[in-house]
Parts: structure tokens; C-alpha cells; sequence
């Protein structure tokens, strides 16, 4: 399986535009959205760039973050591509997402209620990292990633956590063994590959110009 792992649009078309080309070249499974399709809440734009990405015809799964506007997850029910507090199965990979929220560790409770996670390849996706790792730091040296979807990794230990949010922290990072990915802003022309192979998860950081 070939995933494409994006974040943090913010508004900007280009980049959907660039993923959208990526992806149909590279023969991807699948598009994931780590949050902030919008830029200050504005709904028309995000609605252009989940169209423009689900032009590739395979699967987008999109949770919300903290730039997103409270009305989208409604807005975009109907593409089929949301995928806060819920579970998607594709190839036998489980994504379990949830967006930008205080009550992060519940809803995605909720959502990993019933999985088998010794059995199930689980990917969970979030906006936010898990507090305290390698791409939860700001240029300060903070962490500031969230402690709930830390207990979450520690607790059910999903085979990777893709996040965003932290523009100055793109990178890969571990906690126990799983993998954690922030693949950085597209918007500055960040993304990553994710390969899965005989339960092996191989992620690379990648970046476009233009």
C-alpha cells in the first residue's frame, strides 16, 4: 500500500493542484489530510482543495484542525472524505482519525472502540501531534503537541500516528514502536510517502517546488 500524507493547505490551491499530479503519477492507494485545508476559517476554499485532491479518484481521508471552520466536517459529509471520530478500512489497513478538538482522547477512544489492534494495521490521524516528541516543537524548543493522543499511542498502540500543525517540526519520530509523522506544511511544498509492506511501515519526507 501507497499513501500520500499531507497538511496545513492553508487555503492555497497550488498545492492540492501539486499533490493531485503526485499522486496520479505515482500510483497511490490513498490521501490523507492532517488538518488545515482552510486559512481563517474560510469554507469555499477548503471545499476547492478536497475537490481538487479527490480529482485522483482513490480515497482522501480528512480530519479537521484548528484553522478549519466548525461548519466543514458538515460541509464535506457528503464527499465521503471525513474521517473525525470514525474508522475507514482500506486494504486492510484501519485509519482511525480525529480532528482538532479538547476532548481529543475521547473521540478517538470512540472511534478505536472494537479494533483489534494486535490484528489490525491501525493508522491513526490527527491534527495535532502527540505531546512530547521530535515533531511536536516549536522554534522556542516547546513541545506543544497534545498529551491525550499521547496516552492514546502509549495505550493502544496504533502502527503509525500522522499528524501536521507543527510547521517548524516535519520529521519522524517514535514512540515506542510507532512510528510518528508530521510531514510538514504543504503549503510550503511538504509531504510525505508512506509504504506498507508485510506490516512494515516505510515513511519518506518529500518536498515540490513551486
Amino acid at each position: 500500500m501507497k499513501i500520500i500524507v499531507t497538511s496545513d493547505y492553508h487555503g492555497n490551491l497550488k498545492p492540492a493542484e501539486k499533490i493531485r499530479d503526485l499522486t496520479l503519477s505515482g500510483k497511490f492507494d490513498c490521501i490523507i489530510i492532517c488538518g488545515d485545508i482552510s486559512s481563517h476559517w474560510m469554507l469555499e476554499n477548503a471545499k476547492k482543495i478536497i475537490r481538487t485532491l479527490m480529482e485522483t479518484n482513490i480515497p482522501v481521508l480528512y480530519v479537521p484542525g484548528n484553522m478549519d471552520p466548525p461548519k466543514i466536517i458538515n460541509a464535506l459529509e457528503g464527499l465521503g472524505v471525513n474521517l473525525h471520530g470514525k474508522r475507514v478500512i482500506i486494504k486492510d489497513v484501519c485509519f482511525v482519525g480525529a480532528g482538532f478538538e479538547d476532548n481529543l482522547g475521547s473521540t478517538l477512544k470512540l472511534a478505536l472502540k472494537d479494533v483489534d489492534i494486535l490484528k489490525t494495521l491501525t493508522i491513526i490521524v490527527t491534527h495535532i501531534p502527540p505531546y512530547n516528541c521530535k515533531v511536536d516543537l516549536t522554534w522556542s524548543g516547546d513541545h506543544i503537541g497534545d498529551p491525550e493522543v499521547r496516552m492514546i499511542v502509549e495505550k493502544f498502540k496504533p502502527k503509525a500516528v500522522l499528524c501536521g500543525h507543527v510547521h517548524e517540526s516535519p520529521g519522524v519520530d517514535y514512540i515506542g514502536e510507532t512510528v510518528i509523522c508530521n510531514p510538514g506544511p504543504v503549503y510550503r511544498g511538504h509531504y510525505a510517502e508512506l509504504r506498507i509492506e508485510d506490516k512494515r511501515v516505510e515513511i519518506n519526507l518529500c518536498k515540490f517546488r513551486g
